[in-house]
């Protein structure tokens, strides 16, 4: 669906996709009809039927923006060899840290297995995706052969599990922690030697 910025057209999209997450709430993606979407949006059907062909290509919507906005909102900088830089850095990851808490409700609802899409996993391609980028700044595109890149993937996997799953624990099972705790937690983490595979890079 293209992207348009009439007020009312996205004010009405809005409501589909609220009305699509309070019904995922409540049952499986799999027992939920386009009717009920519409009550819980105050929609008609022929007002979703002009945005959206069903109800997968509005879930499909859904599970695209959450997964483009992690990756914009998310700050992995951590790869300067600059100490000068730490507070910085941190600072940044702090600020994608924030955005991450406030998303904390839709985070848990879509990783819920009433969306019947691994939206967890999707994200955590995504972390592994930006820290592979990151990391390749930071090289400057230094050592380009097989076997680096090879080591990269792996590197990248493992972070990438690690961060997700800080995000996931302190989201779901501990969100009184503080944000400063979480930050030094997945800092350390970007470490390279932190996984024994340094020899590899």
């Amino acid at each position: 669906m293209k992207q348009n910025t009439d007020l009312r057209v996205q004010k009405t999209l809005k409501n589909l996709h609220e009305g699509f997450l309070s019904q995922i709430q409540e049952k499986p993606f799999s027992d939920i009809v386009v009717m009920d979407i519409c009550k819980s949006a105050l929609a008609n059907r022929s007002t979703f039927y002009k945005y959206y062909a069903d109800k997968y290509e509005l879930r499909q919507q859904i599970v695209d923006d959450v997964l483009t906005e992690f990756y914009n909102e998310l700050t992995l900088d951590f790869f300067a060899e600059e100490r000068s830089q730490i507070d910085v850095i941190k600072a940044r990851l702090d600020k994608s840290l924030q955005y991450i808490y406030s998303q904390k409700e839709l985070y848990l609802l879509l990783w819920s297995p009433n969306l019947e899409v691994d939206v967890f996993g999707l994200m955590t391609e995504t972390a592994k995706r930006k820290s592979i980028n990151y990391f390749l700044e930071a090289e400057n595109g230094a050592r380009p052969d097989e076997r680096f890149y090879g080591a990269l993937e792996l590197f990248g996997r493992i972070f990438a599990s690690n961060t997700m799953a800080t995000i996931k624990w302190w989201l779901q099972y501990a969100p009184q922690t503080e944000r400063s705790l979480i930050v030094d937690i997945i800092m350390k983490s970007a470490r390279r030697d932190t996984y024994n595979i340094t020899y590899l890079l």
